[in-house]
């Protein structure tokens, strides 16, 4: 961009020294709005995963992390509550 700029300067072509300067800007600011939309999902997806699981064992429920459910367990899901899966890789 800066040699753009310079060399525009140099030939006398201001106008287009300033149009490289502002699609530029114009460029950085699309890129942060980008940025900021694509974290901002992040953190809305993050928040969509249950804190925890009714493992029910006997006739108990009790109330444990999503890590510690294991194949074969029963858990309960109430009316309204996510499903509290962990997947290991």
């Amino acid at each position: 961009m800066s040699i753009a700029r310079i060399g525009a300067f140099a030939i006398g072509e201001y106008p287009e020294s300033v149009a490289v300067m502002l699609f530029y800007q114009i460029g950085e600011l699309l890129q942060d709005i980008a940025v900021d939309h694509s974290k901002r999902s992040i953190k809305e997806l993050m928040n969509i995963r249950p804190d925890y699981a009714n493992l029910k064992i006997g006739y108990e429920i009790k109330r444990v992390s999503p890590q510690e459910v294991r194949p074969g367990d029963v858990i309960i899901v109430k009316p309204g509550e996510k499903i509290p899966l962990f997947q290991k890789y």
